[in-house]
């Protein structure tokens, strides 16, 4: 792609002296144009930038560590054709200090950098989400519990009025909601003032006050389109056929529109509001045309509702005084509630001085605090952002839309007055303003900057004039993906309501020509016609009508629907296959796989379950990484229930829960006996009063044994004994997905090794840690053995689909309603109008909203169904070459009926309007009326369906797709492409489909003698007792004697500490890392090692090296191993004996054995067992055996214990096998442990 940029592309590499917006579009190569314009900039033959004076921020440390890495290999590429190029080999030195980062990380670096200019102690931590829920809450309770004590009126009265409910938790939340909306502006007290004045108001200065001047542009703007529908409704009714009985009541109303209109400030406005009405509409006489009746009926009958029951009911329920004396009365709780949110601001940062602790949020205000200096109500630049700015040539920010305005000040402050700002973005794939985004800062530049034009305007310095470059063209997605989405959202997205328009000048356009697909495919001698995405591309939407109301029944209806689609795909019953295009397959396509297929839904939540559980039932492959269901997995909730009664027994609840598990292991009819014995007593009060009870006694000693290691153990000693020692991890092993629940366990492990570098101690506080971040859903996502190349389909939130791409997608739960429920509640919060409450007036125990709550609420509502349109840009967006649309309805006929009728009246405006927009409560409302239009109108083709999902597809596995080719043994490759599934293993074919079943009687024959031996395997190799003990569906007795079923090669992984939590480059772990030492160890030349032990390093080294150049390992494998720990080997008492016995020829090396398994009575059974044993050495005709182990076990005895339960019984028979092939006595065993760094003897 790099020598064929389009212009647009060059336009955006090669712009320079102005601040430059790149509006990029979905697949529009938006992160290679930023890479080559760096590259351009660093090499320019005239003016080379060094690479470390670039500041270029991302959104995630994923995307840095991408664009470095892609940076780097074009400065490779480079130098190998440019050898000795000193600028380049310059350019390579320094991009390791380059800023190319997260927001995040460059404003820490300022605050390392610049630590005194703020007063900061320079060994301050950041901590973790979990630690700072668990400051927040034990603050927040601090000074509640100071504001009850002290009498406060107030505040009292504050707490009577909106502290509802049985507990704080409601007060608690209105602070916080104000407390974290205020961190995300610049100055956090100037918001707090602002938030204030709105409520200073007079009856005079009402119109003013941004909240009700917000109200009042909102109104008019939807009387503006009502306006407009009314007047053509009044040509309508005096049209020939039209319902002319009708005109006189729809003219009054449109008059009476206009009057509202033409309200020169909100108290006319209300004045009018409340004095309207309405008449009947009258009748009609015969002949008018039905359809034009109902339309008119039914748009009156919507300006009726939206006056009365919206305006009137929900927005203005007064005339001006009430609405005035309202704010007033609220003005003292919304007082308390600021200053509330302001003290808890000041004590959590007084707080965090005194432990020395920071979070990523005041990473950005630290830094903000030594950039700008406030001075007389002015804002100044510290001499340390005028230094930054001299030295930074130029400020790239990618996913500009993702910005918020505090970030925006900071990088502002360090960039040459604004005019050396690069930004690369789509405001229309902005989908975090739950994270505080704010997308308007895009907006504002995209409608203020000029369209960039390189014929008239220059590139020279002393142009100094703000553009913006268009990059429309999409370089992944088939031609009716890409139309069908700007039919959407050319239609949809109304600029005075979401603040951009679809236009021509936003269109995606096609740059993707997809080559023509070979007609036939050759698969495991078979040839099929292909199908493919040119062929079938009409974008498929599909509303189910669900029998079931409930959320779980519509899920599961979908479900069924979704993987009846998948299987009609995946269908090769009548002959054809489907195809998808690959550059690096044969003939540039390759058969549809599971895994080219993902399922997209708003949350994961309550939906990713119901889908992989219907998906799997019909035996399609499916899998759902969640973020928030860690903590709800089986393993884990036993796991914190033991340790919470490990803290405190007398809690009933999950002492039950530990019971009925794995440490427990009473069942339900023990646990109901043992409680019918007392009722009010405590269940552990109980069970000490049963310990002559073998069960119970037993189940006591555990639990206290464990209770007492709590007060002299970490956390994490004490986790892992629970995990290890109890044999825990082993147990969830032999779970449906073992490896991922180990994995899972794996993880506690890790987070408790986190919690134990926080500030706070202790097993009650690790509970408060944990329970915390259950609380705020802190992302913590199960642990994922998942690979990129696993054949199954994938079930995702939309949020994470962002920045990849699917050749099929399947839009799913279109029909579910947007959630609004932070526009509801006493307290509502948006970041520029403020707060806006109910007000509450206790002793009249009455409350009323507020008109400033509901300029909030409304303003709330509008963004979030903003969103909500640029969340769905992005799902439709992810397809390449089809995309799926379903979701589930209450009344398919009334649904189509709905639809339809707005996609007549679409079709005659052309674009939503903004009461249109504001009336969507779903996806299906934003996509239906354009679907559902005449084709002649849309340049995407649809292929729209209602009804029950039986009543679409064949569930007997036969495509919907009409042609039917017959299926062809061949036996050469006469078509134009040819795959062996045997190698690919893309799915298991039906093996029954070439076979028919004949009805023959059966003949009983008679039993076979060795039925037993007849479902052993032949040979079992070591690998393949490590996999079988890792399959938790396996059948030990059917492939292993009972015998050998325990020898297995198990090193554990490293600790699972996911990428993006690293700053460490990755390196090899767990098995991949035991099988580099494995390998050096293999090679290493014992005779060449040094006897002086301070020379032993350099000559591993050397070795190592060496090693590495005869291409004997690769880089990985040496960066990964310590040379300190070979060392450390060598240098031991078995190295010493390993290096005299290769002096006299007596080692041997990765050892392969093959004998046959013999059983209690010495009688071989025909099963062989082969391996590879890593070292063994002969002395005095005597074998020793060394096995390396990388496993990561705990210092000292527990370690060593750890290590020989785990592979004793598989020293044992090496022990056998090398007795029976050298006829030599076996006198040690021994396992050399790299973690532990000493022998064990075994």
């Amino acid at each position: 792609m790099a020598a064929n940029w389009t212009d647009k592309q060059k336009q955006a590499i090669y712009v320079s002296g102005r601040s430059s917006l790149v509006a990029a579009a979905a697949g529009s190569g938006k992160t290679a144009v930023l890479v080559e314009r760096i590259i351009k900039k660093i090499t320019d033959e005239n003016h080379p930038v060094d690479i470390d004076r670039l500041v270029v921020v991302t959104f995630t440390k994923a995307a840095a560590a991408e664009m470095r890495q892609r940076i780097r290999e074009a400065l490779d590429n480079i130098l190998e054709s440019s050898p000795g190029n000193e600028n380049i080999i310059r350019q390579q030195s320094l991009i390791h200090n380059a800023k190319i980062t997260t927001i995040d990380s460059f404003c820490l670096n300022i605050v390392r950098n610049y630590f005194s200019d703020i007063d900061v102690d320079p060994g301050f931590r950041t901590a973790d989400d979990g630690e700072i829920k668990l400051l927040e809450n034990d603050v927040m309770d601090d000074m509640l519990e100071e504001y009850y004590s002290s009498g406060n009126e107030d505040f009292l009265q504050f707490v009577d009025a909106y502290g509802t409910g049985r507990d704080d938790s409601k007060i608690v939340d209105i602070i916080m909601k104000i407390y974290n909306a205020a961190r995300s502006c610049p100055w956090e007290d100037e918001w707090y003032e602002e938030c204030l004045e709105n409520y200073l108001v007079t009856e005079k200065s009402m119109d003013s006050n941004p909240c009700i001047q917000y109200l009042f542009n909102d109104l008019k703007k939807s009387l503006e389109d009502f306006d407009g529908i009314f007047y053509k409704l009044e040509k309508i009714c005096q049209s020939p056929d039209g319902p002319a009985g009708y005109l006189a009541t729809v003219s009054e109303d449109h008059q009476l529109i206009k009057m509202l209109i033409n309200s020169e400030n909100f108290e006319m406005l209300v004045k009018r509001i409340n004095l309207s009405s309405f008449g009947n509409i009258g009748r009609c006489s015969k002949g008018v045309d039905e359809e034009k009746k109902n339309y008119v009926k039914q748009e009156r009958d919507n300006f009726k509702n939206f006056l009365t029951k919206d305006v009137k009911g929900k927005l203005i329920t007064g005339d001006i005084n009430k609405i005035y004396k309202d704010i007033v009365d609220n003005t003292p709780a919304v007082r308390m509630m600021v200053h509330l949110a302001l003290e808890f601001s000041q004590r959590m940062s007084g707080e965090k001085k005194r432990r020395n602790v920071i979070d990523f949020n005041d990473m950005e205000h630290m830094a903000l605090n030594i950039l700008i200096k406030r001075e007389n109500g002015q804002k100044i630049r510290t001499d340390a952002a005028k230094t930054l700015a001299g030295f930074y040539e130029e400020i790239l920010i990618d996913e500009y839309q993702d910005s918020n305005l505090l970030q925006e000040v900071i990088l502002t402050a360090v960039s040459k007055d604004g005019q050396n700002i690069y930004m690369v973005g789509d405001v229309k794939q902005s989908i975090y303003k739950f994270r505080m985004a704010c997308p308007e800062l895009f907006i504002e530049k995209y409608n203020s900057y000029d369209v960039y034009n390189s014929d008239s305007q220059t590139d020279s310095a002393e142009s100094l004039d703000a553009v913006k470059i268009e990059l429309q063209t999409n370089f992944r997605s088939r031609r009716n993906v890409l139309e069908c989405t700007n039919d959407v959202f050319y239609r949809l997205m109304n600029e005075s309501y979401c603040g951009m328009a679809y236009n021509d000048e936003v269109r995606l356009n096609t740059g993707l020509v997809y080559p023509e697909c070979p007609p036939d495919v050759i698969i495991n001698a078979k040839k099929y016609k292909t199908m493919n995405f040119g062929m079938d591309d009409k974008t498929e939407i599909y509303a189910f009508e669900s029998d079931d109301d409930t959320d779980s029944g519509s899920h599961e209806t979908e479900a069924g629907a979704v993987a009846d689609i998948i299987e009609n795909l995946m269908s090769r019953k009548n002959g054809r296959v489907y195809m998808v295009y690959d550059k690096n397959a044969d003939g540039g396509y390759r058969p549809l796989r599971y895994s080219d297929i993902v399922i997209l839904t708003r949350t994961v939540s309550g939906w990713a379950e119901s889908f992989v559980n219907t998906l799997m039932s019909r035996d399609i492959p499916a899998y759902s990484d969640t973020s928030q269901g860690y903590f709800s997995v089986r393993e884990i909730q036993i796991l914190v229930s033991f340790l919470t009664v490990i803290d405190n027994p007398l809690q009933d609840i999950p002492l039950s829960a530990v019971m009925l598990s794995y440490f427990g292991r009473f069942d339900t009819t023990e646990l109901a006996a043992i409680r019918q014995t007392d009722k009010k007593t405590r269940l552990y009060n109980q069970l000490t009063s049963l310990e002559n009870n073998e069960k119970v006694a037993k189940f006591l000693k555990l639990l206290n044994s464990y209770r007492v290691k709590s007060e002299i153990m970490s956390v994490y000693d004490l986790l892992w004994d629970v995990i290890y020692n109890t044999g825990y991890y082993d147990y969830v092993k032999t779970m449906p997905a073992g490896e991922r629940r180990q994995a899972n366990l794996d993880m506690l492990l890790y987070r408790a090794a986190q919690f134990e570098k926080t500030s706070y101690s202790g097993l009650f506080n690790f509970l408060r840690y944990i329970e915390r971040m259950k609380k705020f859903e802190v992302e913590i996502g199960e642990a994922s053995l998942l690979g990129e190349n696993d054949n199954l389909v994938r079930v995702m939130s939309i949020h994470k689909s962002k920045g990849l791409e699917f050749p099929v997608v399947i839009l799913t739960g279109m029909g579910k309603k947007i959630n609004n429920k932070d526009a509801a509640g006493d307290v509502v919060i948006d970041r520029e109008l403020g707060i806006g409450t109910n007000v509450v007036r206790v002793k009249e125990r009455t409350k009323s909203q507020t008109i400033i709550k509901s300029a909030v609420s409304k303003k709330i509502i509008r963004d979030n169904i903003s969103e909500e349109m640029r969340i769905l840009y992005v799902a439709m967006t992810r397809a390449r070459e089809k995309l799926f649309i379903t979701g589930t309805v209450k009344d398919e006929g009334k649904a189509e009926e709905t639809w339809h009728s707005k996609s007549i009246f679409l079709a005659e405006k052309g674009i939503f309007d903004y009461a249109d927009d504001a009336s969507c409560q779903n996806y299906f409302d934003m996509v239906m009326p354009q679907a559902l239009m005449d084709e002649s109108v849309n340049n995407g083709r649809f292929f729209v369906t209602f009804g029950k999902p039986q009543d679409f597809f064949d569930t007997s596995g036969a495509s919907y797709i009409d042609d039917f080719v017959q299926t062809d043994d061949v036996t050469q490759t006469d078509a134009a492409v040819v795959v062996d599934e045997s190698i690919e293993n893309d799915y298991d074919e039906n093996p029954q489909e070439d076979f028919e079943t004949q009805n023959q009687e059966i003949v009983e024959l008679p039993e076979y003698p060795y039925e037993n031996d007849t479902e052993r395997k032949a040979k079992v190799t070591v690998s393949e007792l490590k996999q079988m003990q890792h399959d938790s569906d396996f059948d030990e007795k059917s492939q292993m004697h009972e015998s050998i079923a325990g020898i297995t090669d198990t090193e554990e992984d490293d600790e699972p500490v996911p990428s993006f939590m690293s700053d460490e480059e990755a390196v090899l772990k767990g098995s991949r890392r035991g099988s580099a030492y494995h390998r050096i160890m293999e090679c290493i030349d014992y005779g060449k090692l040094p006897d002086n032990e301070d020379e032993m390093i350099d000559a591993i080294k050397s070795e190592i090296a060496d090693m590495l150049s005869d291409e004997k390992i690769d880089k990985s494998q040496k960066q990964c191993v310590k040379v300190r720990d070979i060392a450390a080997f060598c240098t031991s008492q078995i190295g010493k004996r390993v290096k005299n016995a290769s002096m006299a020829g007596k080692v041997w090396r990765e050892q392969p054995f093959v004998f046959e398994m013999t059983d209690e009575n010495d009688q071989a059974f025909g099963q062989l067992i082969q391996g590879v044993i890593d070292l063994y050495i002969v002395e005095n005709d005597e074998i020793t055996i060394v096995d390396y182990k990388t496993d990561r076990v705990l210092k000292g005895k527990k370690g060593e214990e750890e290590l020989r339960s785990r592979y004793s019984i598989q020293l044992d028979y090496y022990a056998k096998a090398l007795s029976r092939l050298t006829g030599l006595n076996v006198k040690e065993k021994i396992i050399y442990s790299f973690t532990l760094g000493y022998a064990i003897d075994v």
